[in-house]
């Protein structure tokens, strides 16, 4: 029965928005820091459920070299998204974002 559940979950995209904090500064500016995790789920909602326990799991405090406190918290899940690809190996897009850009930066153009 196990292995039928999982054949039943798809892959979700989830974006995580984790946010540090130096003693505890409540005005900033803040280092931030926006993370692109994958999950296994039956919908929406549970995938969200399981990038919030991921979220909480990547939160954590610690003394930088100047004593102060930094902790880092994670405060919000952005997005959720369904993977169309069923399978996930190296090399998978699970993620695609189209702009238009005026001007490409000068290290992009190809110089053949």
């Amino acid at each position: 029965m196990e292995r039928q559940e999982q054949l039943d979950e798809k892959w979700y995209g989830a974006t995580l928005l984790l946010l540090c904090r130096v003693n505890h500064d409540a005005i900033g500016p803040w280092t931030c820091d926006e993370q692109v995790r994958v999950v296994r789920a039956y919908d929406e909602e549970t995938a969200r459920q399981k990038a919030e326990q991921l979220g909480k799991q990547e939160e954590h405090s610690y003394n930088n070299t100047y004593g102060e406190i930094v902790s880092w918290e994670c405060i919000a899940v952005t997005n959720i998204y369904k993977i169309i690809e069923e399978t996930i190996a190296a090399g998978t897009e699970i993620s695609s974002h189209f702009y238009e850009a005026a001007k490409l930066p000068e290290s992009t153009i190809d110089r053949r």
